[in-house]
């Protein structure tokens, strides 16, 4: 009586396994789209998507700063932006885009009027920086936050916050 309960979770837990392999390999797929394809190392990538579903896509590679974009035609051309590290992007009311990003302190451009704005306009830091981050409000007023790393005897990280004025 006992080997027969003992067959029949046995059995029961096969059975499970199989439905949830079932399950499990009736799901859609999810395979990466790779987005560039070069000998050189993509990395400190950020993303932003405006109102239309078109991603907005800046990364860095070797110390140079790329924007790419995908709209309902597709993948559009890679662009070089500027020379920097860690880009942040966000997207105006109207899809544009915005980047703040590290070069011998925090930098912003912008897309306004086609093309990036260059040179980049210095909005604070050192090159104690290590991270960067920004959004843009219903107002299109850009805030900027980084954290820079004091060297003192009682060294810390501080957070700055810069909304000091609109940047468009």
């Amino acid at each position: 009586m006992k080997n027969s309960r003992i067959n029949k979770w046995i059995l029961f837990a096969i059975v499970l396994g199989f439905m949830v392999c079932g399950i499990l390999t009736a799901l859609p797929a999810r395979a990466e789209v790779p987005i560039t394809d070069n000998t050189a190392e993509d990395v400190s990538s950020d993303m932003a998507v405006d109102a239309y579903g078109n991603i907005h896509l800046v990364y860095e590679r070797g110390g140079t700063i790329y924007h790419i974009n995908k709209s309902s035609d597709g993948w559009g051309t890679e662009e070089t932006v500027i020379s920097g590290s860690y880009p942040a992007i966000a997207l105006d009311s109207n899809g544009v885009p915005h980047i703040v990003f590290l070069s011998n302190g925090v930098k912003y451009t912008n897309q306004i009027g086609g093309g990036w704005k260059d040179p980049a306009e210095t909005i604070g830091g050192s090159t104690s920086v290590n991270f960067v981050d920004m959004d843009i409000d219903g107002n299109d007023k850009v805030h900027v936050v980084y954290c820079a790393h004091r060297t003192t005897i009682f060294p810390y990280t501080t957070l700055f916050l810069f909304p000091k004025r609109n940047l468009i």
